[in-house]
């Protein structure tokens, strides 16, 4: 995915001789090496019901405010009072 390239290049540059400048995937050798199974091993032991975060571990005032915030950005009409407003009502 080019997204993810470009990330990754992004990354390397601004984070220079640090981890944070290596790709979370990792190096292609390692990404190479990969079986079903040790994605699927992956997937069943940190993919589990109690690291899982979902609507009833998240206040719904955070999830109002957060989702509210990236929409009025979206659309170019965030105001700094709108969050505070928001989450006025919302109590």
């Amino acid at each position: 995915m080019p997204e993810e390239v470009v990330f990754d290049h992004l990354h390397a540059t601004a984070f220079q001789h640090t981890p944070l400048g290596r790709t979370i995937l990792g190096p292609a050798d390692n990404i190479k090496t990969l079986t079903r199974g040790d994605l699927a091993d992956y997937i069943a032991t940190h993919y589990t019901a109690p690291r899982m975060v979902g609507p009833s571990t998240i206040p719904r005032l955070f999830l109002a405010c957060i989702s509210l915030t990236h929409l009025y950005q979206l659309l170019g009409r965030l105001k700094p009072m709108d969050v505070l407003n928001v989450a006025h009502m919302l109590s």
